[in-house]
């Protein structure tokens, strides 16, 4: 219908008219883009309040992961300390106490960290869009961290292989299926694990007699122990670290949408 009013009053030389019509044309395509604009930033801040809520869940997620490892590494500390005790002891007996501690001290925990929700926003172009510019730096010097803490939480020593060579088969079945992992799932579906605070494994002497032989034979065995206990303080150190980062960012993030201003971390 404007069409064939501006071909009528371009015929009929009515140019003031015209320039109305132009005008009406000119201002529905403004108002047609700005109602797009509109909508294409509401639409942009709802995805952004949704990964927000999914950057939170995966830092609460992080927090309880790096929790559950702290703990199992000071499990994992303890028993290394017990058996080093045992091996800088001139003439103490290498029974079922030590091969249970020897043993329980080479348990590993290898799971990287979750970080899904972030690399979904930076995926849909919106890594610009979430908090200030503090926040958005805080994030991504956060998140360009985590492959440091995963290589830490994926390291071992030589410790590990050392003593599963020379602990005889049978010990370790009776270990793995008596004193292995206990797990379970936390918040977030994060599958944590945990030692047992007391192992009931009961060894036979022909296992304990051939163990001794090996450990008797083997040199260096302190020296890599000792260097593992070395390597399980850097972890706990690392991972406590990371984990208090973890949760001021997420306090940090959640206090964004109670539209407060706290130092960002």
């Amino acid at each position: 219908m404007v069409v064939r009013r501006f071909r009528e009053h371009v015929a009929a030389h009515n140019w003031f008219a015209v320039g109305i019509d132009l005008g009406i044309v000119v201002l529905g395509v403004f108002l047609g883009l700005q109602a797009n604009n509109w909508n294409e930033a509401r639409n942009a801040r709802a995805a952004t309040a949704a990964y927000r809520e999914q950057i939170i869940e995966n830092l609460r997620a992080n927090e309880a992961d790096i929790g559950a490892r702290l703990h199992y590494y000071r499990q994992v500390q303890a028993h290394s300390i017990a058996a080093l005790r045992t091996l800088e002891t001139p003439g103490a007996a290498i029974g079922t106490d030590f091969l249970i501690s020897a043993y329980q001290a080479s348990q590993v925990w290898q799971r990287p960290l979750h970080r899904s929700a972030y690399d979904e926003m930076l995926a849909a172009g919106l890594g610009g869009s979430l908090g200030g510019a503090e926040t958005r730096t805080s994030l991504t010097g956060f998140y360009a961290q985590m492959p440091q803490f995963n290589d830490l939480a994926l390291s071992t020593t030589p410790y590990r292989d050392v003593i599963r060579g020379v602990i005889p088969y049978p010990i370790q079945r009776q270990m793995r299926e008596r004193c292995g992992d206990i797990t379970r799932r936390l918040p977030g579906g994060v599958v944590s694990a945990r030692l047992p605070d007391h192992c009931a494994a009961e060894f036979d002497r022909a296992s304990i007699a051939r163990a001794q032989g090996h450990l008797g034979a083997l040199s260096g065995l302190e020296t890599d122990l000792t260097r593992h206990i070395a390597d399980l303080d850097q972890k706990l150190g690392g991972f406590g670290a990371f984990q208090r980062r973890a949760r001021e960012l997420r306090l940090h993030l959640e206090s964004l949408d109670r539209g407060q201003s706290p130092a960002v971390p």
